[in-house]
C-alpha cells in the first residue's frame, strides 16, 4: 500500500476516527488537529452523487472551507513529506520518526 487513511468519519454514528499512528511524539498536534478538522467538514458537507454513479466527497464547497484552514497549506507539506514514514510505522507497528530538516523546521516554527 502506498496510502494511509489518516482519519474518517461515520456519518451514521457521527463519530471521527483517527489513525493510531498519529497518536505518537513526533506527530505535531497542529497536524492532528487539521486531520479532525478535515474529517469534521464531512459532517457539515456530505458526500453527494455527482454526474453518472460517481461521489464527491470533497466537493467545492468543502474544499473552499478546508483551504481557509489556518494550518491547511503546511498540513499538506507535512503530510507530503511524512507519509511515506507514517505508512511504515503503521505496517511494522514501530516508532514513527520524522523527517528532519530545513523544510520540517520552518513548517514546525523552528
Amino acid at each position: 500500500r502506498h496510502s494511509l487513511r489518516l482519519g474518517s468519519y461515520d456519518p451514521s454514528t457521527h463519530v471521527v476516527r483517527i489513525h493510531p499512528v498519529l497518536d505518537q511524539q513526533e506527530v505535531p498536534r497542529w497536524f492532528v488537529c487539521f486531520i479532525l478538522a478535515h474529517e469534521l467538514l464531512h459532517a457539515k458537507w456530505p458526500p453527494q452523487r455527482g454526474s453518472g454513479r460517481r461521489w464527491i466527497h470533497h466537493g467545492a464547497r468543502f474544499r473552499a472551507q478546508e483551504a481557509a484552514h489556518p494550518d491547511f497549506e503546511r498540513a499538506g507539506t507535512w503530510e507530503k513529506l511524512q507519509l511515506p514514514g507514517l505508512i511504515r510505522s503503521a505496517r511494522r507497528g514501530s516508532a514513527f520518526r520524522a523527517k528532519k530538516g530545513r523544510v520540517m523546521r520552518s513548517l514546525l516554527g523552528r
